[in-house]
């Protein structure tokens, strides 16, 4: 209930306590004053003061965990109706469980010739992001990234929040195809997916910009993928001087861009784990450039 009063008003938070805290109030007044009457009205007084007790608890500490649990039940009844189970699972967890929503999303890529390999570019990515908690309560947040350990990626450096890390002071998993970085989690407060940027307080939004460099050969295509939901992501090319590039990113009903342009901007929202798919190729190979 820490996510409501901090956003209710006191009005709200009377009409929501208020019986209980009556009743409360009640069964104690009669238990105090009226003790020296006759049996009736201490049973009574006893009733109300476990009643109060009761409703109380139910509402601070409860009343979330059984909330959710009759979403969980309506959501297999309601959610995806007549598919299989497995295919409503999947729906009711975007449904029900996403909380984090990322804004102003913006992938950038940049590219030099790589030292020592030839055919190869170093991409260097700068993705940025704010982080919020469009869910009803606190939420633990912890941004991460991974890349394919083929590439050999490289953390330059990490902003987390109000920390920037250096990319050796953040920490890494490697599994047998891909490099996480993990940093420290945070708590984000709970804000109305309507509220503007200027309404928000520090601690319900966190900013996140991520540099690293990569391996890629000069022809190539990879992914831009999400770890939550994005509302209306970029994509930036920063183009090589000496190898010019041609630069494509997917197309869709909501994709902005225009032949002079480098930015490439989607106006709708990707769920978890949809990507946004990138090409480059030196400029003369493709067959539109012949």
């Amino acid at each position: 209930m820490k996510g409501f009063t901090g956003r209710a008003k006191l009005k709200q938070i009377a009409k929501l306590y208020g019986p209980f805290a009556t009743v409360l109030l009640l069964g104690a007044f009669i238990k105090i004053y009226l003790r020296s009457l006759a049996d009736l009205p201490n049973e009574l007084a006893d009733a109300l003061i476990t009643a109060g007790l009761i409703g109380l608890a139910i509402e601070i500490w409860s009343k979330q965990v059984l909330i959710d649990d009759v979403a969980d039940i309506l959501s297999e009844r309601l959610v995806g109706y007549r598919l299989p189970k497995k295919a409503q699972a999947v729906i009711g967890n975007l449904v029900l469980k996403s909380k984090i929503v990322l804004r102003d999303y913006c992938a950038t890529f940049q590219f030099t010739r790589h030292p020592s390999k030839s055919g190869y570019l170093m991409v260097r990515m700068v993705i940025s992001y704010k982080a919020l908690n469009n869910g009803m309560e606190p939420t633990e947040y912890q941004c991460g990234m991974s890349e394919e350990l083929i590439y050999k990626p490289k953390l330059e450096s990490l902003r987390h929040g109000s920390k920037t890390y250096s990319g050796n002071t953040v920490p890494l998993i490697d599994t047998a195809t891909q490099r996480c970085w993990k940093p420290t989690e945070l708590t984000l407060q709970p804000s109305e997916a309507s509220a503007g940027p200027d309404s928000l307080k520090l601690d319900q939004f966190c900013i996140v910009n991520w540099v690293y460099t990569m391996e890629m050969p000069e022809r190539y295509t990879t992914v831009v993928s999400f770890g939550a939901i994005v509302i209306e992501p970029e994509v930036r090319f920063e183009p090589l001087q000496e190898l010019p590039l041609k630069f494509y990113a997917s197309q869709d009903e909501t994709w902005e861009h225009s032949e002079d342009s480098s930015i490439w901007r989607y106006s709708r929202a990707f769920i978890k784990d949809q990507c946004i798919r990138v090409w480059w190729e030196p400029l003369g190979d493709s067959a539109q450039d012949a």
